[in-house]
């Protein structure tokens, strides 16, 4: 009885555990996700002073590709985690890849590709069901 009681215990601080892992993982998504979205709306503005290079029009569609990919996964992964793991870990790589369109690399828009990107690829292991109380 004593290991049955000790078992159900663990399994609780695990269940507890990863709902805290899931529920920073889909906060991480949706933020890197909206904010790589708002890229997408109002980042040429903000860039188009840094830079007129092949590389912007990539950034910009991968910013609007990405944000759209990483809100889609939270909402996916509400019902199914694999597709929405597989979704925001794309994301993540498509960010990634952006700044490869340079020809002369423009600092700004570089570093807030490859932040969201990586944001996205830590978060994309862990994101899943949003967990409805979190237990403290």
């Amino acid at each position: 009885e004593h290991g049955s009681r000790l078992a159900t215990v663990v399994w609780s601080m695990n269940q507890v555990k990863d709902a805290r892992r899931r529920h920073w993982a889909d906060v991480v998504a949706i933020v890197a996700g909206v904010w790589s979205f708002g890229e997408a709306l109002w980042g040429p503005a903000l860039f188009s002073s840094e830079t007129i290079d092949r590389g912007a029009g990539a950034t910009w569609l991968a910013f609007g590709i990405g944000g759209l990919l990483a809100i889609v996964a939270v909402l996916l992964a509400q019902r199914y985690t694999r597709p929405a793991r597989i979704a925001l870990g794309l994301a993540g790589l498509i960010l990634l890849a952006s700044p490869f369109a340079y020809r002369h690399p423009v600092l700004l828009p570089i570093v807030t590709s490859v932040a969201a990107g990586l944001a996205m690829l830590a978060a994309a292991p862990f994101i899943g069901r949003m967990p409805r109380d979190l237990p403290p």
